[in-house]
């Protein structure tokens, strides 16, 4: 299946329905919001750009990944496993498989299901339990709205990891969030370098990071920089917390908004996810 394009007279967002759903492109009056300098990324294991997170987080324990029959039919793994990685499906299933979709006139329909087959396998059988997704993307007059849903015979966690282009002069975060924050699998009171006068998160994403944070009403995160500023307003029927990433030097940061307070330990069998994206 060709990329879906929608379209309006200042937003454009390419979608790859056939690769996980992944958000390829998202364009602000002619400006790209998503860092194209990890389409390699994409090309190589299905990260980078606009990806998805669930049924699972990062990567699952050594016990609970699944034997993946035939696996030349999934060359992506045998490139992550020359790097040492044993997880096929990092971040699990939904951003590797393709999903159902229906193509609405500003906005796409899409479902994924344990019961669907890709390559010859079940994606219950890799992703190791059962369960039913959908993912609504619609536009907005400035931006992008994601409905993400799902039930789940196990424990489940939703997100979107979208990788935003972060600009070589920096650029900051700014939300309302707990006075605590996930560093790995550690909680610990944020950093007070990390927050504003007013005890705001107030970051700066040029730093190196990989931290958990949880979000106070109205689960808003701004994002700025020289050549945008973003909303990310989300709204969640569960637990919420939202993911900081970025490795050094890159040339992206990720705000991924949850569905889990502890992403690798989810205790919701069913939860959704209410995601607008805007230029502000």
């Amino acid at each position: 299946m060709n990329p879906v394009i929608l379209q309006n007279d200042q937003i454009q967002a390419t979608f790859s329905p056939f690769q996980g759903m992944n958000l390829l492109q998202f364009l602000a009056n002619g400006l790209e919001m998503i860092d194209q300098n990890t389409r390699p990324l994409f090309l190589e294991r299905f990260a980078g750009l606009g990806s998805l997170i669930g049924p699972h987080f990062h990567h699952r324990p050594k016990g609970e990944i699944q034997e993946v029959p035939h696996e030349s039919l999934f060359p992506h793994i045998a490139r992550v496993r020359a790097k040492g990685i044993l997880e096929p499906f990092s971040h699990g299933i939904a951003r590797y498989a393709p999903w159902k979709v229906e193509i609405l006139d500003q906005s796409i329909q899409a479902q994924l299901s344990g019961n669907d087959v890709w390559n010859g396998s079940l994606l219950s059988s890799l992703e190791g339990f059962s369960f039913e997704m959908k993912l609504q993307a619609s536009l907005l007059s400035n931006g992008l709205s994601l409905d993400y849903s799902i039930e789940s015979e196990k424990p489940s966690v939703l997100g979107f990891h979208y990788y935003y282009a972060l600009p070589s002069t920096g650029g900051t975060i700014r939300a309302q969030v707990e006075n605590s924050y996930r560093v790995k699998d550690e909680w610990m009171p944020i950093h007070p370098s990390f927050l504003d006068k007013e005890g705001n998160l107030f970051f700066d994403a040029l730093q190196e990071c990989d931290f958990g944070f949880i979000p106070k009403a109205p689960f808003e995160v701004f994002y700025e920089n020289k050549n945008f500023s973003l909303k990310i307003s989300f709204q969640v029927d569960g637990e919420a917390s939202f993911q900081l990433y970025r490795p050094k030097d890159a040339s992206y940061i990720c705000i991924e908004p949850l569905t889990a307070k502890d992403p690798k330990q989810p205790i919701l069998k069913k939860s959704s996810l209410q995601v607008k994206i805007e230029v502000v």
